[in-house]
């Protein structure tokens, strides 16, 4: 469940009730690819991914922020309560009924990397993907922030699902 903040309170409340359950799931049904994500029960808030790409969706935490270009650059920090992780991106509307149009989320692909690269598959890549799986694993709530605007996720419980990722990706 979110830990609601102002902003999200009156966003949440007009969505009613959603089809999907609400909470962090694991799932390699798209296809075999892992994806971890969390719903509040009618969209993906949090999803990592990897299938074509290693991808970051987040909602971004203004709701009214929206790109004034394609592709415009933006910036999340993810905290867990003992580090954070800040991250680089781009605004993008959702693609999909899980990641709805109507949502801006924060976007990242490879991690940062250049997906043509060869350093995808590098050590470094390795290492980068190990400490956002760690971060991510923490046992605590996930703090998710931009341009002063906040919100929480809770602490990932799912057995496992750092093993299972990485065995397919």
């Amino acid at each position: 469940m979110i830990v609601m903040t102002p902003l999200h309170e009156s966003a949440v409340a007009a969505e009613g009730d959603g089809t999907r359950s609400a909470g962090w799931s694991f799932s390699t049904a798209d296809q075999g690819h892992p994806n971890l994500s969390y719903s509040n029960g009618k969209k993906i808030v949090f999803m990592v991914g990897c299938g074509h790409a290693f991808a970051i969706w987040a909602a971004f935490p203004d709701p009214a922020k929206r790109p004034k270009k394609a592709d415009e650059k933006a910036y999340i920090t993810i905290e867990n309560g003992k580090s954070q992780m800040n991250l680089t991106g781009t605004m993008q509307a959702g693609v999909n009924d899980e990641l709805p149009a109507d949502t801006m989320y924060f976007f990242q692909s490879d991690l940062g990397y250049d997906h043509d690269s060869s350093a995808i598959s590098s050590p470094a890549w390795q290492k980068r993907q190990a400490r956002l799986f760690d971060f991510l694993d923490s046992g605590r709530a996930l703090t998710i922030s931009s341009a002063g605007k906040v919100y929480t996720l809770p602490a990932i419980k799912i057995d496992d699902w750092k093993a299972r990722f990485k065995k397919v990706c």
